[in-house]
């Protein structure tokens, strides 16, 4: 038991009705909500309750949090807690983190998303078919984000060949296509600006042109993969992925 945990209820046998883990809230106030009196941040989403309070936000449901700019979840704290360190970029294998930057700028990693069904599609802003799944990407993100589904797209090159996917150009892609969830540039590593892409197709997960859909499941596992502007097989794969 904490020290915390011990004076609480002394502290309200008191009269006092404390706000004890210093989330803007009162314990009577949490009690209200259903949330612990004793965290910060209930659903473990990283944000804290009085927050997502103020957001109007739900602090109970982890797939619930306060949006805007640059705002994502991020539960790569329980990642590590449940010791998920990733073994290999193969399908059926628990994937690797990746480090990204977001269309704000941002440093993202794909961790945080850990508990969500992901969709992670590698694309291009001068690929013709890509600008077509593009188009409806955003009504199957929102047909299934408060169950715990996320699209994340990692942009290889802009507008043109081998031009920079930068934030420029992912802010002009969310624009184009009325997308808010994360649109990434992978920041690399080892001298290899495309690291996680490439470790990807030497393992085979990645085949084909793009746009390339990789589907990985709740547990950070790569559990499908597909390429090209008919998605019918990823999208009934999602479905399955999220019915379980």
């Amino acid at each position: 038991m904490t020290l915390t945990s011990r004076i609480a209820p002394l502290l309200v046998l008191l009269g006092c009705n404390p706000d004890v883990d210093g989330d803007g809230l009162t314990r009577s106030e949490e009690e209200a909500l259903g949330t612990d009196p004793e965290a910060m941040d209930s659903d473990g989403d990283g944000y804290d309750d009085g927050e997502e309070v103020t957001a109007d936000s739900d602090p109970t449901d982890g797939f619930d949090w306060p949006e805007g700019e640059g705002n994502w979840p991020d539960f790569s704290d329980e990642a590590a807690a449940d010791g998920v360190t990733g073994v290999s970029w193969a399908i059926g294998e628990q994937i690797l983190d990746i480090s990204l930057t977001d269309q704000f700028d941002q440093p993202f990693q794909l961790y945080q998303y850990y508990g969500f069904v992901i969709l992670l599609d590698v694309s291009a802003g001068w690929c013709n078919p890509c600008n077509v799944v593009a188009a409806r990407a955003e009504a199957l993100y929102q047909s299934y984000k408060a169950d715990g589904f996320v699209m994340i797209h990692l942009m290889m090159d802009g507008w043109e060949e081998e031009t920079p996917a930068d934030m420029t150009f992912l802010q002009e892609w969310a624009d184009t296509h009325g997308l808010t969830f994360p649109l990434t540039r992978e920041v690399g590593q080892d001298d290899d600006p495309d690291y996680a892409v490439n470790q990807l197709r030497s393992a085979g997960t990645l085949v084909g042109g793009i746009p390339n859909f990789i589907v990985i499941d709740r547990d950070l596992v790569i559990d499908f993969q597909d390429a090209g502007s008919d998605d019918e097989e990823v999208l009934e794969r999602i479905a399955e992925l999220m019915a379980d």
